[in-house]
Order: structure tokens, then C-alpha cells, then sequence
């Protein structure tokens, strides 16, 4: 094993039951936070037989067990002591049990200029002992970045993924907080102990790859929560690698001119795509009346446009096809038919035609509207002129009443006149 994941064994191993050693396992190295704290597991070993008491250490432990104290030293400094913590550097607590010959230990607040090699050192009423050699601890200001497995992921289309991203967690009663983004689904998180007993954060992101997820970065966030307050963030990203067959865009379309018909259709694919073209079946080539232009999209895109020159009547059939490694995809497009073509042309002359004909009715309209305005204003006026109409009639002469007097009296006798010879008349006929 590398690094931290492994063990160191210092002294001998086991060797049977009389011939066991001074033997301590601890990690090798552990990288802790600044202003956080740090688990440093720890198991000992002793040998079998104390002559000079002539019993086992086993039994000089269990004899006098509030003499056993852990300590830990850095150089030939004692930085903490499980019995008393007030005169000492380091705050913490011994969470093994030294009576079963667990020496694991939480120090608290470890500032970065810390960092050095520490030894564990065990101390009873009836011996003392250093163990060698040290664990390295590092003490960083920014937390280490998580470990994202597998580190690249190629996959085919409609594959699932599960991807695995862990992040140590040197202070156990703080572990970090994994976060995945895009969240592609949900994930499973877990505190888990390591091969060499530290601990670490590890989370599970399992979905099912599409095309576009291709070239999509993902990242794992571990955030530390720091004992003072405040946190402090890493993390660790891939690129995703997806392979699929083409997809064709389904904005592909045809224009018609009187001289040409032309046509696009775009395409992308993992590998990256070729195209072609074909009319009534036939794979059209490049030539002076066809034209064939492509562009390419980045990395999984192409771009493919057709000009058919001098064509007359309809065109029967026109399909764009796509093909990469993985499959062939296409699309049939529509041409539009010369009369259509026709129609595109008289449209605008018939908007224009419309658009005059109402302005035509607008004026009209308005013409009227004003006319009448004018009409209202001049009787409004005539009402209200009776000065002109006294001045008329002060200029009749009153010899005109007395000739209308006169004119009517004549008339009134003559009308008696002709009743009475009438009468007169029909008694002489009796």
C-alpha cells in the first residue's frame, strides 16, 4: 500500500505466544486541517513476560490501572497527556482503551505550524516506554481535494454509470459534506473506516449516460466545517465521455428560387458524424448544377447544405442521411413546388394591394367625417343668426299686408258669390 493506506509495524510482529515484542500500528502519515481536529488511531503491542516482576504486562497493566497514562510527544516535547491536559499544548482525548492496548487519540485545533512527526509514549507505575518510530502529520490551511473512481468514463449511450468520489475526514466528529453537480441523480453517502482505521466521507452517483451527457463536466464538493467556525471547500472533476449514434436536428429545411432549390440539415454523433445527401434514391455528388458544402460543429457536430442548380418541375424525394460508427440515422425533407415557389413571389403584391385599399377607406372616412363637421358648424350658425332674420323682415312694406287683406276679402266674396247662383240654379231647375 501507498501513503496513509498503509501500516507501519514497528518492532516485530507476533511470534508465537512467548516471543511476542514492543510493536505499535499506526498510519504512516495523516494530513489534517488547520483549526479542526485529527484522529490518530493507534494499537500496541507487548511482549509476554516482565522477569524482572516475574508476571506478564498484561497483569502489571490490569494491577494498577490508574497508573497507565498515553502520551503523545513531538521531538522530545510531550504535547498531550491523557491524564492531564491543562499544562499541556494540545487539547483532546484518548478514545482507546489502554488496558486493551488501544492507544487512538483526537487532538484538537492543530495550527499548521504543527506539523512534524509524533511518537506515542506509555507510561505505568512499574515501567515506561517510547514507541518509534513517529506518525507525520500535515496540517494544511485548505483541506485535500476528494477522490473521484473511475477517474475517466467512456461509455456507450443507454449505459449506466456509477461513479464514487471520497474525501478524508482526519476529524471524525466534523466529516465533510459531498455534493454533486450537475445532480444527475441521487446519491448515497456514507462515513466508513479505512484499511489503516482512519476515516473518510465516500458518496455514490449511479445514472444512466445520454448523448447529452457527453462532454458534461461533473464535480465532487467536499465541504469541512472547521471547529472555530467557518468551513473550507475542495473538489474533484471529470469530463464525461459518451458515444452515440447520429442525431439529426429536426430544424433542416428547403427554400425554392426560380433558379435553385437549396437545403440544410445539421447532425452530431460520438465519433463525430459524416453526411449525405440523396434525391429519389440516388446519392448526390458534387458537381456544377449540385453543390455540396459542410462545416464542422466542434467535436461532434457537422453541418451539410445542398444547392441544386437550373431545377425545373418538382423534386420527388430529397433525404439527408447521417452515419458514424454506431449508426445511420435520416431525414426526409420538403421541397416546396414551383407553384408554391409562385405564390412566395405574388404574396407581397397582394399584402400591398390590401394594405392601399384600406388606406383608401381610411381617407374616405375621414374625407366624410370633416364634411359633416362642416355642415353641423354652418346650420349650428343659422340658428343662432336672428338679427339677420329681423333685418328681412323689417323691409316688407305694410301696404303688402293691406294688399294681402284686400286680395283675400275679394276673393272670400267672389267664392260667396258663385255658392249663391249656384243655389240659385238648382231651385230654378226644381
Amino acid at each position: 500500500m501507498i501513503g496513509a493506506e498503509r501500516l507501519i509495524l514497528i518492532g516485530c510482529l507476533l511470534q508465537g505466544a512467548l516471543g511476542r515484542e514492543w510493536a505499535v500500528w499506526m498510519p504512516q502519515s495523516i494530513e489534517a486541517l488547520s483549526g479542526s481536529c485529527v484522529l490518530i488511531p493507534c494499537r500496541f503491542e507487548m511482549p509476554e513476560y516482565n522477569y524482572d516482576y516475574r508476571s506478564t504486562y498484561d497483569n502489571l497493566l490490569k494491577h494498577n490501572p490508574d497508573s497507565v497514562t498515553g502520551l503523545w510527544r513531538k521531538n522530545r516535547t510531550t504535547v498531550f497527556n491523557s491524564r492531564s491536559q491543562s499544562t499541556y499544548h494540545l487539547k483532546g482525548r484518548m478514545t482507546g482503551n489502554l488496558l486493551q492496548k488501544s492507544c487512538t487519540t483526537v487532538l484538537e485545533n492543530l495550527p499548521n505550524y504543527y506539523s512534524d512527526q509524533y511518537y506515542f509514549r506509555l507510561e505505568t507505575y512499574y515501567f515506561q516506554l517510547n514507541f518509534h518510530p513517529a506518525v507525520q502529520i500535515n496540517i494544511k490551511d485548505s483541506p485535500p481535494k476528494p477522490k473521484l473512481t473511475p477517474e475517466k468514463v467512456e461509455v456507450m449511450e443507454g449505459t449506466s454509470v456509477s461513479l464514487s468520489c471520497s474525501a478524508a475526514a482526519p476529524c471524525p466528529k466534523l466529516p465533510p459534506n459531498l455534493t454533486w453537480t450537475p445532480r444527475l441523480s441521487d446519491s448515497v453517502d456514507q462515513l466508513q473506516e479505512n484499511e489503516d482505521k482512519t476515516k473518510s466521507v465516500s458518496s455514490d452517483l449511479t445514472f444512466t449516460a445520454f448523448h447529452v451527457h457527453h462532454g458534461q463536466k461533473v464535480t465532487c464538493r467536499a465541504l469541512y466545517t472547521l471547529r472555530q467556525g467557518g468551513n473550507q471547500m475542495s473538489e474533484a472533476s471529470l469530463i464525461l465521455t459518451v458515444l452515440y449514434m447520429p442525431q439529426i436536428s429536426g430544424s433542416g429545411s428547403c427554400s425554392r428560387t426560380a433558379a435553385e432549390i437549396s437545403c440544410s440539415c445539421e447532425s452530431r454523433g460520438n465519433p463525430s458524424p459524416s453526411m449525405e445527401w440523396r434525391v429519389s434514391g440516388l446519392r448526390v455528388t458534387n458537381s456544377t448544377d449540385r453543390v455540396i458544402r459542410e462545416e464542422q460543429l466542434g467535436n461532434t457536430g457537422l453541418r451539410s447544405s445542398l444547392t441544386m442548380r437550373h431545377s425545373q418541375g418538382d423534386t420527388a424525394t430529397l433525404l439527408c442521411l447521417s452515419t458514424n460508427a454506431l449508426g445511420t440515422s435520416s431525414l426526409q425533407l420538403c421541397v416546396p413546388s414551383p407553384q408554391q415557389h409562385s405564390g412566395v413571389h405574388l404574396q407581397p403584391l397582394v399584402y400591398v394591394i390590401i394594405a392601399a385599399l384600406i388606406c383608401l377607406n381610411v381617407l374616405t372616412v375621414g374625407f366624410c367625417l370633416h364634411k359633416n363637421k362642416r355642415l353641423s358648424r354652418r346650420l349650428k350658425g343659422g340658428r343662432d343668426g336672428d338679427t339677420y332674420a329681423s333685418l328681412q323682415l323689417a323691409n316688407i312694406s305694410p301696404e303688402y299686408d293691406v294688399l294681402q287683406v284686400k286680395n283675400k276679402h275679394q276673393k272670400d266674396t267672389v267664392t260667396a258669390q258663385e255658392e249663391a247662383d249656384d243655389y240659385q240654379n238648382t231651385g230654378d231647375g226644381n
